[in-house]
């Protein structure tokens, strides 16, 4: 299977070690603007490479792609996949605005081509085993997840501090990840209550965050996201009426209380990195024709939600989705 890679940023070489891991598997071409990365890829993968996604359409059309490239420009490279009848997985968050989200997905229902979003954590081996202990019942009803990630980090002069290219900061970048982690363990959500703010000097978008999420099922969920506390702090707890698990990314410890018992168990990771299960899903997905797990819809819905918190910081009061 030959994959393309549109966005030759950070962020691609993960996608690229992913896909070079699995059997029968090609990275066949690069798509990027600068010139300077089309070369790097070239040198460093051996990899033929192409200015936009309409030339690698017309010259070397690609059975898979990933799209890499910073959020403003995902329209740009996976609306014209789709229409070419080309898989997508695409990076987070989805768009910049519902809107740009709706209209990706509008092409994904219209083509019937495959389109998943690369919510990366939702392959993170302790809280796929939370994920099942919810549905078994093991931890009762859930009640309440909080979810922090955060750390110092300057985005001075990057792209993920300009508005126009980013389309927001630690709320639409890093907690876009919390709030799927939130709908993928507690369901849809009803309603948002949120708080931005730019601690740095200099910021154009918010470096820090807190919102929580009301979901149908009555769960509540308290997320922190920054990009400007000292230090590193990851980690997501779950808590039900008949049980509670807790996930460290720092520390690499996950444990989880089972109804009916007292003690607390480790949760051993189990599998290949968060970042290769996304893509096994994704191959796997397109080799047996289905849909795959992480939808076109969760991409949109993330993106829905994070706008909301924008719009509650701005109005001062809860919004109901």
């Amino acid at each position: 299977m030959k994959v393309a890679i549109i966005g030759a940023g950070g962020i691609a070489g993960l996608h690229r070690n992913s896909y070079i891991a699995q059997p029968g598997v090609e990275i066949s071409a690069v798509v990027d603007p600068s010139p300077a990365a089309r070369e790097r890829a070239e040198k460093e993968w051996g990899t033929a490479s192409f200015a936009t996604p309409q030339e690698l359409l017309a010259n070397a059309k690609p059975d898979a792609v990933s799209v890499c490239s910073p959020p403003k420009f995902h329209g740009d490279g996976v609306i014209p996949c789709l229409e070419a009848g080309v898989p997508v997985l695409c990076e987070k968050p989805m768009a910049r605005t519902v809107a740009e989200a709706q209209a990706m997905v509008d092409a994904a229902e219209r083509t019937k081509t495959i389109l998943m979003l690369a919510f990366c954590h939702r392959y993170e081996s302790p809280l796929e085993q939370i994920k099942t202990a919810i549905n078994d019942g093991k931890l009762g009803r859930v009640l309440m997840i909080r979810n922090r990630f955060g750390g110092r980090q300057d985005m001075t002069g990057k792209w993920f501090g300009d508005p126009d290219i980013a389309g927001g900061g630690a709320a639409l970048d890093t907690s876009i990840h919390s709030i799927d982690i939130f709908r993928f363990l507690a369901g849809d959500v009803a309603w948002v209550d949120g708080f931005t703010a730019a601690y740095a000097p200099n910021y154009r978008v918010e470096d820090s965050c807190v919102m929580m999420l009301g979901a149908k099922s009555g769960a509540v969920g308290v997320i922190e996201g920054s990009w400007s506390t000292p230090g590193s702090a990851n980690i997501v707890e779950v808590y039900g009426s008949e049980g509670a698990a807790v996930v460290d990314y720092n520390t690499g410890k996950s444990q989880i209380l089972e109804k009916g018992s007292s003690d607390w168990k480790e949760l051993t990771p189990e599998g290949p990195w968060r970042f290769e299960k996304e893509v096994i899903e994704f191959l796997s997905a397109i080799r047996e024709n289905r849909q795959p797990a992480i939808t076109a819809n969760d991409g949109l819905q993330a993106v829905r939600i994070a706008q909301a918190v924008y719009q509650s910081q701005k109005e001062g009061k809860r919004i109901t989705l």
